[in-house]
């Protein structure tokens, strides 16, 4: 028979337990690890700067020299080059001015870094988290300017428009920016940010895009590029439509140009 040396049993189990606890510091530790580097190195850095102007109520100055303007959103034009200040646009930049000037933020960008005048394109964030484009759309200070490819945060603009837009405050309760008739379409409109309402006549494709008309002189046009974001154009056929955009006028014929459904709204 033999017997078992209890000492040295005790001695082999101790340095188990020992070996099994340095193990589970040893994976613990690189876990630690493996966070620390994710943070550092994986996940974005958030560079913040700091507003130094407000230019209008959706493009302000940074202090290191860029211009922003706030993507997927766009308020009244200030007065300058012959024209007066549109409505609201004064209420819009002194909003911006009272919740961005002097305050350090954080940009968050989407496909398209600048537009064709230079500017840096950028959704702009307070650093306590608040989307200032968003809220400038949810205090009914801006109206939905989607251009696709940038459709970065698309479903929290469009639910802070009509959040302001069901209060009527702000842009949604002055009266040159109710639903006008495509019947009374006149030249105080041109080159101006308007709803208009009418029913789709006809639909003309071409190679560069389509025509939706809603009267005899006056169209919707949907550029090719954008025309996958809608649904089928047949669709529009016969509809009440609600078009917001920025009116031209083409030699004598009317054209509302539109890159995203979010502009044309389909009504009972």
């Amino acid at each position: 028979m033999i017997q078992v040396d209890s000492d040295k049993s005790v001695s082999n189990c101790q340095r188990t337990r020992f070996a099994c606890a340095v193990n589970l510091i040893k994976t613990c530790f690189l876990v630690v690890c493996v966070v620390f580097f994710y943070d550092v190195y994986a996940k974005p850095i958030k560079q913040v700067i700091k507003v130094i102007k407000v230019i209008d109520g959706d493009t302000v100055v940074l202090n290191d020299g860029r211009t922003v303007r706030l993507l997927s959103i766009n308020t009244p034009e200030m007065a300058g080059k012959g024209r007066l200040a549109e409505p609201g646009a004064r209420l819009a930049k002194r909003k911006l001015t009272n919740v961005l000037l002097n305050q350090r933020v954080y940009l968050e960008y989407d496909v398209e870094k600048k537009d064709k005048y230079g500017r840096t394109l950028a959704f702009v964030f307070l650093l306590n988290g608040v989307h200032v484009n968003a809220l400038m759309l949810q205090e009914g200070l801006a109206v939905l300017s989607l251009h696709p490819p940038n459709l970065k945060h698309m479903s929290s603009l469009i639910r802070a428009q009509i959040n302001a837009e069901t209060a009527g405050i702000g842009l949604w309760g002055m009266a040159d920016y109710q639903p006008i008739a495509v019947s009374t379409l006149g030249t105080k409109a041109k080159g101006h940010w308007r709803r208009i309402s009418g029913t789709i006549q006809r639909i003309e494709l071409f190679k560069s895009g389509a025509k939706l008309w809603l009267a005899p002189s006056t169209y919707i046009w949907l550029y090719r590029s954008n025309i996958k974001y809608f649904p089928a154009i047949e669709h529009y056929q016969g509809k009440n439509i609600e078009v917001r955009t920025w009116v031209k006028k083409r030699q004598n014929v009317w054209s509302l140009p539109v890159r995203h459904p979010s502009q044309l709204i389909v009504k009972p």
